[in-house]
């Protein structure tokens, strides 16, 4: 198929790989354990960054257990990593092509790379709706105070955390839409932050979502 190639079968073939590959700026969007990557990380490394290297990286927040976001907030390097919500995992590379991982062959893992325009315009586009809502890694993991919420406002934090909409949290607690839009905006500026993604992750750190 055209502007496809098969980057590796394995991940240490995959690994060398993409090693070998002279990208300057790499915008990736990882699922699962933060420490298993196509390769080593660059995030706390200097050098490639010292020469112009941009790097972007987002992880999806709820698919990590605690070891690895105490792994990423070790390694990961300020204003490179974020974490984001996404079922999907794909790496572009200097916006010229997609790496992704697919079913297995032959019981490897596999890896392709797309230059397709229209795959690679769709990547970038993805990429970007999930980075607007990401939050900074050093935002979520640094030490801070409790934030104060009213008993509506923990009503609300714990249905939205069960993933209700407004209008079924609405009729839980027997208030308008609006009185719920409200509050849901109120949280988030208590909480510094612009999305209810971001929302999510903040509590889940601070350990009020239970």
């Amino acid at each position: 198929m055209a502007g496809v190639e098969v980057v590796g079968l394995g991940l240490q073939e995959i690994r060398q790989s993409l090693q070998r590959r002279n990208f300057r700026e790499l915008l990736s969007i990882e699922t699962g354990d933060p420490a298993e990557r196509f390769e080593p990380a660059v995030a706390g490394d200097d050098e490639p960054f010292a020469s112009g290297f941009r790097l972007v990286s987002l992880y999806d927040y709820l698919s990590a257990d605690e070891s690895g976001h105490v792994e990423l907030a070790r390694r990961h390097r300020r204003g490179t990593s974020y974490y984001c919500s996404s079922a999907v995992r794909l790496r572009i590379y200097d916006r010229r092509s997609v790496v992704m991982e697919i079913p297995p062959v032959r019981g490897a893992r596999t890896a392709i790379a797309v230059s397709e325009r229209t795959v690679l315009a769709e990547a970038l586009r993805y990429f970007g709706i999930v980075l607007r809502t990401a939050v900074p890694v050093e935002g979520v993991t640094a030490a801070e105070a409790l934030p104060e919420f009213t008993q509506r406002q923990h009503r609300v934090i714990r249905l939205l955390a069960m993933g209700h909409t407004d209008q079924e949290i609405a009729g839980a607690l027997n208030v308008g839409i609006r009185t719920v839009r409200y509050d849901v905006a109120a949280i988030n500026r208590q909480l510094g932050v612009e999305s209810r993604f971001a929302a999510g992750v903040r509590l889940a750190q601070l350990g009020m979502t239970g």
